[in-house]
């Protein structure tokens, strides 16, 4: 097994982790952009249902949403739009795609709501600060203590 190969609480390994080191983000972001873009609609959907259902319930509008693992920030563009009152925060442990986040953010006209904020998951998880929603889609099973990470998470939620 490689380096990037990581062991999960599981009990297997998945050989997609996200070694910095050894990682050509030229060549890997690119293709990471292309699924998170295949997979859109699916998030626009699954945003506007959380937007309708944290109305309906008379809660307080969304002012700050965390994209934990948000990788090029595909996803985080798209929560800002669904969300337009709130600052999108695009939590990712590679520099490179958060730099391609701030790009796409800028591109789209969103660069005044969605910041980005370095931190490796889940030790990371602690500065990112507290959001009224949490967002994470396809960035858990890279985490090898997943029910720590999602209580970390749960403690960064505002009541």
């Amino acid at each position: 097994m490689t380096d990037q190969q990581q062991t999960h609480q599981h009990g297997h390994r998945h050989g997609h982790g996200h070694d910095d080191a050894h990682m050509d983000w030229d060549v890997m972001a690119p293709l990471l952009e292309l699924g998170a873009e295949v997979t859109s609609p699916i998030v626009d959907q699954a945003a506007v249902w959380l937007r309708e259902r944290t109305e309906a319930a008379g809660l307080p509008k969304v002012r700050r949403l965390l994209d934990i693992g948000s990788g090029p920030g595909v996803g985080a563009c798209q929560l800002a739009r669904a969300f337009p009152e709130a600052e999108v925060v695009a939590v990712d442990g590679t520099p490179a795609l958060l730099e391609r986040t701030q790009a796409r953010a800028a591109g789209l006209g969103l660069a005044e709501r969605v910041r980005t904020h370095l931190a490796d998951l889940p030790d990371g998880l602690a500065t990112v600060g507290d959001a009224d929603l949490i967002w994470s889609s396809m960035a858990l099973h890279h985490i090898g203590d997943q029910e720590s990470a999602v209580a970390g998470l749960g403690q960064a939620l505002r009541p």
